[in-house]
């Protein structure tokens, strides 16, 4: 992933799109874009290093590591988990290509209830999520959200009451590579990708890792 990066032309004002091959992810780019997921299916030495992750309750790791030679120390709840280094590598790798990050901030989560319940934005540029276990980040369309009734402009009512919502609810597939722009991505302010954590299910915990790129040290 070396190769420089050609701004995408994309038809039409569509806010997401679910990419067909790990390039187009570079779609983010596109000014019309606050998402764009490439579905994986994980494989058997990743889920099982995934699932050793998962018994430790809730919980969260912090790393702050350059992007070319990542230090992933501290990051794991249990340790052993081989394939899923080479995994947040990879990961680290497309995203920094992307971003020209050369430091980056790392975020490991075990869940077992929702840590953003309600929709909102985030002040970021642009955040890689990935879900290895449980249900995946869910989002809104621009065209499906109306953004002058989210967080405390609800008046206390809930999104689902509030009229915030006003269109289908989407939820990442489990394992996908997501890319998010948030409010901070240069000439996007007020148009962030609206996203919550979805409801706990049953207790069933979920482990999700994100990046996001950090001011030189």
């Amino acid at each position: 992933m070396n190769a420089p990066l050609q701004l995408p032309i994309l038809s039409g004002e569509t806010s997401w799109r679910e990419a067909a091959r790990l390039a187009d992810l570079a779609d983010i780019c596109a000014p019309t874009l606050n998402l764009v997921y490439l579905p994986r299916a994980l494989p058997q030495p990743l889920l099982a290093d995934v699932t050793r992750q998962l018994p430790h309750g809730r919980g969260e790791r912090r790393v702050v590591t350059a992007a070319a030679d990542p230090c992933l120390d501290g990051l794991l709840f249990d340790g052993g988990a081989r394939a899923l280094h080479a995994d947040w590598r990879f990961l680290i790798d497309v995203y920094a290509t992307l971003t020209d990050a050369q430091t980056v901030g790392l975020r490991l989560h075990v869940l077992t209830g929702a840590m953003c319940p309600r929709f909102h934005t985030d002040r970021v540029g642009l955040r890689l999520i990935c879900t290895y276990a449980g249900a995946g980040t869910e989002w809104l369309a621009n065209e499906d959200v109306r953004r002058e009734r989210l967080g405390h402009r609800a008046d206390g009512l809930s999104d689902e009451h509030s009229g915030a919502v006003c269109g289908p609810v989407r939820r990442l597939p489990t394992g996908a590579t997501a890319l998010l722009k948030g409010e901070a991505w240069p000439g996007h302010e007020g148009r962030g990708c609206v996203h919550r954590s979805p409801a706990a299910e049953d207790g069933v915990p979920r482990l999700i890792f994100t990046i996001d790129a950090l001011a030189d040290r």
